[in-house]
């Protein structure tokens, strides 16, 4: 379970005259997120776009994380839980094609 997206720090950037906020990593931009409501799209919704764009930008953070508390887990003997087996699952989701 390789984490296979762009390494190191992601951080996002406000593009205040787009209503987008963008998360970049120390090379390029890796996505965008658009500040949308409903099916007015002129009416931006900030909370809810920086917080997708936060979410976003810690993911391979959190990834790894989760990988080594499964790790630990394991080592510990709870190799039998449910919510390891889901912990896994999703991971699995995540870094494989």
């Amino acid at each position: 379970m390789e984490f296979k997206g762009t390494k190191g720090k992601w951080k996002i950037k406000d593009i205040k005259s787009t209503l987008e906020t963008e998360i970049n990593s120390s090379e390029y931009r890796i996505a965008k997120v658009k500040h949308y409501k409903g099916k007015n799209f002129n009416d931006p919704i900030e909370k809810e776009a920086k917080a997708n764009a936060l979410l976003i930008s810690k993911a391979p953070e959190l990834l790894e994380m989760i990988s080594e508390l499964l790790k630990e887990l394991e080592f510990h003997g709870y190799r039998h839980s449910t919510t390891i087996y889901n912990a896994q699952n999703l991971i699995k989701e995540a870094t494989e094609f």
